[in-house]
């Protein structure tokens, strides 16, 4: 007599091969593409399988150890977006081909702790500075509301002021043009005009005389990763001139000093990283070849990493500040505050984030 087919038998043991391969495949410590720790295994102890801690922990794990997981990621990328019509996969939208991150609706509580945290800043540190603030808009205000995405509305984000601070409102020098496609931040090359123009308004001038460079031919952004959807890779390209090249940068974390940019960056799993080293709680640029003797401090996020090159032009010294990674209590200990000029310059994200301003 012919055997019948058992589906359920051969569903069974597929889904036992499976589950012995993903125990015995070495686990993977980090996503390249998603550019993040992949959780692992957990150790079974008595403890941990009573109050239900292995299996939670064991399940994470199995979802970021699965084989193939790249693949079948991308292949669920291309059934939500091109099978299912959905207008996102994992939050990250494309319009024209360029990748944006849906961050949900404004929060005005975020918004208030940033102008109080900024307040304190100012009230505690630089009292007797001249204050200037800007906002550096995400690419997702330039996609009109007509492409039917989501977004956050930016432009209440934008409406931010500071009455102890002098605004340079930004948003007209940007294009959507002027970010990279799969990644959050602007192009240095396409920021020209952004520099001159914070620099105008703080009462110097940029010679606006570079020569590009691109260091890397094959640079796929955060979002190429997150999205799981087919992306062309892009480059990146620096801007350099006699001045800005004899500038040295000393980093207070690494306590090494090096140069407005970090080749050695462009191995990172973010090579945006070779733009002052990335996300670095403070840095100290000297400029001996300044075409003023002005001082400058920066609070910034990771956009200002690739501006403040630009700007480092006109001042003898520049100080660096990033606030998502030092305690701001802390700051007389490593910065003489004196009455510099202080520019507070934040994107959309990070205002509408604040918990992250320490």
């Amino acid at each position: 007599m012919k055997k019948k087919f058992n589906p359920v038998l051969l569903i069974a043991v597929l889904w036992l091969a499976v589950s012995v391969f993903c125990w015995l495949k070495p686990a993977q410590e980090i996503s390249d593409s998603e550019r993040r720790k992949l959780d692992q295994f957990p150790k079974l102890t008595f403890s941990s399988a009573m109050n239900g801690g292995f299996m939670e922990k064991f399940e994470s794990a199995s979802t970021d150890q699965f084989p193939l997981r790249e693949g079948l990621r991308k292949l669920k990328a291309a059934f939500s977006t091109d099978v299912y019509l959905q207008l996102d996969n994992h939050d990250i939208i494309s319009y024209e081909g360029s990748l944006e991150k849906l961050n949900g609706p404004v929060s005005e509580t975020s918004l208030q702790k940033a102008q109080d945290k900024l307040q304190s800043l100012h009230t505690k540190l630089f009292p007797d500075s001249k204050v200037y603030f800007a906002i550096v808009p995400e690419k997702g205000y330039y996609i009109p509301e007509s492409a039917g995405y989501p977004l956050t509305d930016y432009a209440e984000i934008l409406k931010l002021e500071l009455p102890f601070a002098e605004k340079i409102d930004l948003s007209g020098t940007l294009t959507l043009d002027s970010y990279y496609l799969t990644d959050s931040h602007w192009r240095q090359e396409t920021i020209t005009e952004t520099a001159a123009q914070l620099a105008a308004a703080m009462g110097v001038t940029l010679s606006a005389d570079y020569t590009a460079e691109t260091v890397k031919e094959d640079f796929l952004g955060v979002y190429a990763g997150q999205s799981g959807q087919p992306v062309r890779a892009e480059s990146i390209t620096i801007l350099r001139n006699d001045i800005l090249d004899g500038c040295t940068v000393y980093n207070h974390e690494t306590g090494r000093t090096n140069g407005l940019y970090d080749l050695e960056a462009l191995g990172n799993r973010d090579p945006y990283d070779v733009y002052l080293s990335g996300a670095v709680p403070l840095l100290d640029i000297e400029n001996p070849n300044a075409t003023t003797d002005k001082e400058l401090v920066v609070f910034r996020d990771s956009f200002g990493s690739s501006i403040i090159p630009l700007l480092c032009e006109a001042y003898r010294h520049v100080t660096v500040v990033d606030i998502r990674y030092i305690q701001s209590i802390a700051l007389p200990n490593f910065v003489d505050f004196h009455g510099q000029d202080v520019l507070l310059l934040y994107s959309t994200g990070v205002l509408n984030n604040s918990t992250m301003l320490r």
